[in-house]
């Protein structure tokens, strides 16, 4: 069965390398709020009671019918979600690995080490809303997150929503956004112990404990790596190409995470506290001079939820406040740099039910921003929000609406943006198991406090970029006894104005640098299609498998005399293809439970320059991994082997930034009972 998944998966990516440009991208097309997160994605269930052997790892049931299976489809937003389960047999270690590995998602990554930032439906990282928790993790200075300082090992879920989502979210959201959800804190005692060993230096250890009394419960995680980074790879800058090694990309981080909840009659209190350390060379690009450059990173994030549910058949009532606190310095041959932001925030929110279809929830949030820039740079934001979800026998409605309003001293004016949005969902033929979907909404991004006020260069009188977006498709879902399945496709189009752009320009008199400008036009067309599906062969054998492709043409439609007019946009692959499938079977006798799976990532070439003149190679790149779960006494312990890059395949996603080649890494988790 190995064999025959491996020989599926490389016919695709001969068919892909016979193209110009590489399709790629596979990602896992999965069901948001709803209870049927198809189980044929989890190749186990979390047992009951370890301490039994005939309970290791029994296969769920994946019969999925009635009222459950509609609303996994009635969705009109494309969701992709997925799970702790599916998080840990994942074994990325990064959010950067995990959304290049598992969704559809283009991950812009400078290297394995280096800033790596979401790309969806042809936006950029700042056009792409990062939230943890319901926290905005953007550095307010840069509008970005570099997903490669985000550790897997306490999230519970990570779930990227598709297309405009302003109405939702507020700045950003251009192109969709990214939510991930921390672990929650648990009643009964639970310990958690992994390590991680692997090529060039690799090491990386974790600890999460959970458990509980009374009224309170609570979590504490940590982790700590190291990695040398020093791989070999070909450099085309020397004659001859010759192997050489990395140098000066090593990198060390720590992870400290707690949370604590209190629980009494109809109030909750849940407090948040999470410290993340990183220090990490900067080895530049491929054939320059190393620059022994460095860069530290802090960030502190502190979250307060009080919840009060009402009475009867109100909804409850959430009040929430965050602080976010973040320190970067850089340290080069010639100059060093430190950058230091925060952010606080307060947001209240609460919904309701109206008769018998109607489900209407809103708030009010208010935030305010700092920079070191200028001697301190800051900036406050409010907001109003509302939406709606309306269910009929055979139509879905979701309305929703926000206004953003953000304003500073600095600022000659203030800046309001409106974002509606209406996604209907429809059953055309009665069909429970078929939808008919569409969406159209306006989304918007607001300036940075680095665009407005750096120095030099900063242009205070930039507009926030405005994006209509429109969608259709349709998808389709059905299961049995043993088996279940799912496809949807999805076409999609947005028209961006006001786009900014960092141009050369007189920053000063007689100082020449970059500015930023609102100068672009741009247009996005694309489809999406998606299929996932599980097959279980008797009692002890299973299959499951997923596979998404991405087609995005992002135009340049600024200015028609210009070269780059009509082009594709820098580093949007026109197209991508991600897949993986994987066989789970549970040994005779209580031995455990082994797993195998097979995945790949094929992507396009990626224009460097506007004009199309100069752009990266196409790559595919195949990981394989196995892995071995047995109950021991009152635990589950698991072993994965894990080969990247199967082919060794000699690739970069952003030019003159190698990715290493073929290496394995060995993990081993411990979990107490339940």
């Amino acid at each position: 069965m190995a064999v025959l998944l491996a020989t599926l998966l490389l016919f695709f990516s001969g068919s892909f390398s016979s193209e110009a440009r590489a399709d790629k991208a596979v990602r896992d097309t999965a069901l948001r709020d709803t209870v049927v997160r198809d189980t044929v994605a989890r190749l186990s269930a979390r047992p009951v009671g370890i301490a039994r052997s005939d309970t290791v790892l029994p296969f769920p049931d994946v019969t999925v019918r009635g009222r459950a299976l509609e609303e996994a489809i009635a969705n009109p937003r494309r969701l992709t979600r997925l799970t702790a389960d599916e998080i840990e047999a994942s074994g990325a270690a990064s959010v950067a690995e995990l959304l290049e590995a598992r969704t559809g998602l283009f991950v812009k990554r400078y290297g394995p080490g280096g800033l790596a930032t979401p790309s969806g439906r042809g936006a950029s990282g700042q056009q792409t809303a990062v939230l943890i928790d319901g926290m905005r993790a953007a550095d307010p200075q840069t509008g970005q997150v570099d997903l490669s300082l985000l550790p897997t090992i306490i999230l519970r879920s990570a779930e990227v929503v598709h297309g405009a989502a302003g109405a939702r979210y507020g700045s950003g959201a251009l192109g969709g956004a990214v939510r991930f959800q921390t672990l929650r804190p648990a009643r009964e005692l639970q310990v958690d112990v992994s390590g991680t060993v692997g090529a060039w230096g690799r090491r990386r250890g974790g600890l999460v404990a959970r458990g509980g009394t009374g009224s309170v419960t609570g979590l504490l995680a940590a982790e700590g790596s190291r990695a040398e980074g020093n791989f070999p790879y070909e450099n085309a800058a020397l004659k001859g190409t010759p192997k050489v090694r990395r140098q000066g990309a090593d990198r060390q981080a720590t992870t400290l995470f707690g949370k604590a909840r209190y629980t009494r009659s109809r109030n909750v209190l849940a407090v948040t506290g999470w410290y993340a350390g990183t220090e990490r060379g900067l080895p530049g690009t491929v054939g320059a001079t190393s620059s022994r450059a460095r860069q530290w990173d802090r960030h502190l994030r502190l979250a307060a939820r009080y919840t009060r549910r009402l009475a009867g058949e109100g909804g409850p009532i959430t009040a929430t406040a965050r602080l976010q606190r973040t320190r970067r310095r850089y340290a080069g041959p010639t100059a060093t740099d430190t950058a230091r932001t925060a952010r606080y925030a307060l947001a209240v929110r609460t919904e309701t039910t109206l008769g018998s279809h109607w489900t209407v929830a809103g708030g009010v949030e208010g935030a305010y921003e700092r920079a070191a820039l200028r001697g301190g740079t800051s900036r406050g934001r409010t907001a109003a929000f509302g939406h709606a979800t309306a269910q009929w026998e055979r139509l879905h409605l979701r309305p929703a609406l926000r206004l953003d309003t953000y304003f500073s001293e600095e600022e000659a004016r203030r800046t309001v943006a409106l974002s509606p949005s209406l996604g209907t969902s429809v059953q055309p033929f009665g069909s429970e198991t078929f939808r008919l979907k569409g969406r159209v909404a306006r989304s918007f991004r607001a300036p940075t406090l680095g665009e407005r006020f750096y120095q030099p260069g900063g242009n205070p009188d930039l507009r926030p970029e405005q994006g209509v977006s429109a969608e259709g498709g349709a998808a389709f879902a059905a299961s049995g006894e043993g088996w279940s399945a799912r496809a949807e496709a999805t076409g999609f189009y947005t028209g961006l104005r006001d786009q900014i752009v960092w141009k050369p320009t007189i920053v000063a008199p007689g100082v020449s640098g970059w500015r930023p400008l609102n100068v672009d036009r741009v247009r996005t067309r694309g489809l999406e299609v998606s299929a996932e599906g599980g097959y279980r062969l008797g009692p002890a054998l299973r299959l499951d498998g997923r596979a998404v492709y991405t087609r995005t043409e992002a135009e340049d439609r600024s200015d028609p005399a210009t070269r780059a007019h009509g082009r594709q946009l820098p580093y949007v692959p026109p197209s991508k293809l991600k897949g993986h499938a994987g066989i789970a079977w549970r040994l005779p006798g209580g031995a455990g439970t082994l797993q195998m799976r097979l995945s790949g990532r094929l992507t396009a070439r990626r224009y460097v320059t506007s004009d199309e003149s100069q752009s990266v190679s196409p790559y595919q790149v195949f990981d394989a991994r196995l892995r071995y779960a047995r109950d021991i006494g009152g635990a589950r312990a698991t072993l994965g082997l894990a080969v990247e890059n199967l082919t060794d395949e000699d690739y970069q996603i952003i030019r003159l930034y190698p990715m290493p080649p073929r290496h394995a890494s060995l993990r081993f988790t411990l979990r107490t009972a339940p």
